[in-house]
């Protein structure tokens, strides 16, 4: 069975019962702010008694802590972390969030497939009620105010999504030929009609936006997942060698990166040139604290199930270890002390409901 295959076979998802826990990775208790699987809770702190933790963040030599447990088994799709909250899904494809420093999970927003960070809001990809399952809607989410903009709705299924200056950038599904997915790229303006940038590209599993070009991993003609680069001023694609593409790219200062399934973390300049061996490691996610920050972190599985997060500077060279021991991480997010991390974990890979939301310092 391929890693791809294991992950999204394997992987079993499972009914969810978040714990809060206090900042030294210890459960809070059953009382206020604890998380149930019908999305109760209240304004429960650390030790289970009301009020929130002060965000204080990690220090250099701590161990590594946990934030949440009883997270779902599968592989996360968002993970988040911004003004000393972590926002991530626990379950069911939902919107939640947990202080940085320990605290209550406060459920925000259910039916939410993926999200992805956007400045000062969130990019969700929601179940659009006015049609059917298979039928996905995009908002902005403004975690100040916790309220939602529609950006469009009535799509078929959304894989990937990103903003950048000109507006929303959205692969969704229009077609099912072959026993594979078809995908368009609309750009979304809003108070405008949608553009069309680009249709018929198969199985789109991952997209990086700059102000220039939209990078993208798709399905070729010759049965695998490729690194690609849609010239957003002359709408032509471009395959970038590497190889077999994995399922997650970064935009990391000047280039974006990406992970393969045998040949390492490669990456290209954002505006284009020729394609480059970047690290050895065999990358699941990818977080950093800003684009332009020069270090990149990523969960390295080279050893999975036992794996790593590691650090690398964009000018290169060996990467730093971070965190060892990691039991098959899916997500990784990072602010400006710590790193944060969804921990599978053996009892994941067998059926259980025991992910969980870790820390540690960067």
């Amino acid at each position: 069975m391929s890693v791809r295959a294991y992950l999204l076979v394997s992987l079993t998802a499972c009914s969810p019962n978040v714990d809060v826990v206090d900042g030294g990775g210890n459960p809070g208790g059953s009382g206020a702010g604890a998380w149930t699987s019908d999305g109760a809770g209240g304004a429960g702190a650390s030790d289970g008694t009301g009020g929130a933790s002060p965000t204080t963040g990690c220090t250099p030599g701590m161990e590594p802590e946990t934030l949440a447990t009883g997270l779902w088994c599968y592989f996360a799709q968002g993970l988040e972390a911004s003004d000393g909250y972590v926002y991530f899904d626990p379950g069911d494809s939902n919107l939640a969030r947990v202080p940085r420093d320990g605290g209550a999970v406060e459920m925000l927003v259910e039916g939410v497939l993926r999200f992805v960070d956007a400045g000062p809001e969130l990019l969700l990809v929601r179940r659009d009620a006015d049609c059917d399952d298979a039928c996905n809607r995009v908002v902005l989410f403004d975690k100040a105010t916790q309220t939602e903009s529609v950006v469009a709705s009535g799509l078929g299924y959304v894989s990937a999504l990103g903003r950048a200056d000109a507006g929303i950038y959205v692969f969704h599904a229009t077609d099912f030929v072959d026993g594979l997915s078809v995908y368009a790229l609309d750009l979304f303006h809003f108070g405008m009609p949608a553009e069309r940038l680009l249709e018929g590209e198969r199985e789109v599993e991952s997209m990086t936006v700059s102000s220039g070009a939209v990078h993208f991993i798709a399905f070729d003609d010759g049965g695998d997942w490729r690194m690609r680069r849609l010239d957003l001023s002359t709408l032509e694609v471009e395959a970038l060698e590497s190889g077999e593409a994995w399922i997650d790219s970064f935009a990391h200062g000047n280039h974006v990166v990406w992970a393969t399934v045998n040949d390492g973390i490669w990456r290209a300049p954002v505006d284009g040139g020729p394609s480059e061996p970047f690290d050895p490691g065999f990358a699941f996610a990818f977080a950093a604290q800003s684009p332009d920050s020069d270090d990149l972190y990523y969960v390295d599985g080279v050893t999975m199930p036992d794996m790593r997060v590691a650090r690398i500077s964009s000018g290169g060279g060996r990467a730093a270890t971070v965190v060892t021991g990691v039991e098959l991480a899916s997500a990784l997010a990072v602010d400006d002390s710590c790193i944060y991390y969804i921990e599978q974990g053996d009892d994941c890979v067998d059926g259980g409901s025991l992910a969980s939301l870790k820390r540690a310092p960067k």
